[in-house]
């Protein structure tokens, strides 16, 4: 194969992957400088997962197939950037199973989802509460799909998400009040506030989630009884 169509198929692998990771996790494509992937929070339920494993393997099959070295220095030096990029989200999603066993993957994407879309000027605030609500609405799924995955975890990780969830809830009540200052009122009667006071209830949710989903000692502890406590207090 020529050199010139040799990159063309290399660059076509790498949109494929990245298009595919951040499908999977687009909060991470926002911090990025990368807005087509902002209507959603991400897909997070096992079945999701396991397509995005199959897909970024056939991915890494499909690199395997070119030989570096017949492409030019700034290709070939990319090639093995990608390749170690595939092989570290393959671990992640496989070996370390950390959607299984850590309930701050799920923290983190309901908090990111959401700062990098405030936290960035990349469009005026209008615009961009209208993708925050997009994402909001996203969260009841992505605590769905922490309940179902959450196998177990380490009591450390999930007492840290319990946490940091407090420090969340003030974290969005914040984004309300500035908001509510910041955008004009025809956005705002519009967005419905109402929808966005429900972020610190909605994330409530999740603590008792997570510890719900936990096994054996972890389920009869104190510290459960707790967490389903404050799981109780949210859904009122």
């Amino acid at each position: 194969m020529e050199t010139l169509a040799l990159e063309a198929q290399y660059d076509q692998l790498s949109e494929q992957f990245f298009s595919i990771y951040y499908t999977y996790h687009p909060s991470h494509a926002t911090r990025q400088g990368l807005h087509q992937f902002e209507s959603h929070m991400g897909h997070y339920h096992r079945g999701e997962i396991e397509q995005t494993l199959r897909e970024i393997k056939q991915v890494q099959q499909q690199l395997r197939q070119i030989d570096p070295t017949q492409m030019d220095r700034d290709h070939a030096l990319d090639y093995a950037v990608l390749q170690t990029r595939i092989k570290r989200e393959i671990y992640w999603i496989e070996t370390w199973r950390f959607w299984e066993n850590n309930p701050l993957f799920y923290k983190d994407a309901i908090t990111e989802g959401i700062f990098n879309l405030v936290g960035r000027n990349f469009a005026p605030l209008d615009e961009r509460l209208q993708l925050v609500i997009s994402r909001e609405r996203d969260i009841p799924d992505v605590l769905q799909a922490a309940r179902e995955n959450l196998d177990n975890p380490p009591r450390e990780y999930t007492e840290l998400a319990i946490r940091f969830f407090d420090g969340a809830k003030q974290f969005f009540r914040g984004i309300v009040q500035e908001f509510h200052r910041s955008t004009t009122r025809h956005c705002w009667r519009r967005s419905r506030p109402a929808t966005i006071r429900r972020w610190p209830r909605s994330i409530a949710l999740w603590p008792g989630c997570a510890t719900i989903c936990c096994r054996a000692r972890m389920a009869t502890s104190p510290w459960a009884r707790l967490a389903s406590r404050l799981f109780s207090i949210a859904r009122k």
